[in-house]
């Protein structure tokens, strides 16, 4: 049960959210049609042929006009409910992709800044941990290879050839570590001479 991600408690209480949403809309169908019914059979039975008529003719006049409020009302509380769920969720979700996509504009606009955190009610905790890592890890990647441009730099005014080498097959290591794509302009950018 500990490593099944269905019963994770976020899971666990949206589908009881989601039942006692279920179970209160029935209940609420339930109780407008059973408005209808009272409504349309007028409340009598048993007495005379004649009234048995009158009441059958009654309910035929009715019947449609009642079916038809009664879904309005239907559609109505449904829909209302379904907009507050929707609000809900949404509002713990866009949340934290709002931040994530205000961390990635800080982070590109100045490195090293602190990434605004998400609030504990909010989903996405996870994603975002792996946004904080992924930062970090491009962070490192970008110093290691300022650090290796810097040392080829100094090579190239030293003219050393076997040191240069060995720092460009070291740039070609550090640029695969975080590499989302080959391409050949990166391939020939990193060539010895």
């Amino acid at each position: 049960m500990g490593d099944d991600p269905l019963f994770e408690p976020t899971i666990l209480f949206q589908l009881k959210l989601v039942a006692k949403i279920a179970l209160t809309t029935s209940l609420i169908c339930a109780a407008v049609l059973m408005l209808v019914i009272l409504f349309v059979s007028g409340g009598q039975s048993g007495q005379s042929y004649l009234k048995e008529i009158q009441s059958l003719v009654h309910t035929k006049s009715v019947l449609a006009p009642a079916l038809f409020m009664a879904g309005l009302v239907l559609v109505s509380i449904i829909g209302m409910l379904i907009w507050m769920i929707s609000v809900y969720s949404s509002a713990h979700i866009s949340g934290p992709l709002f931040r994530f996509a205000r961390n990635l504009e800080l982070e590109i606009a100045e490195r090293g800044v602190p990434l605004v955190k998400i609030r504990d009610g909010d989903y996405l905790h996870s994603d975002a941990m792996l946004l904080e890592e992924t930062v970090a890890k491009i962070n490192q990647h970008y110093d290691e290879l300022l650090r290796q441009v810097g040392t080829l730099n100094k090579q190239l005014e030293s003219n050393n050839l076997a040191e240069i080498k060995k720092t460009v097959a070291s740039l070609k290591t550090v640029e695969q570590r975080v590499k989302l794509r080959e391409t050949q302009q990166n391939a020939s950018v990193l060539e010895s001479p």
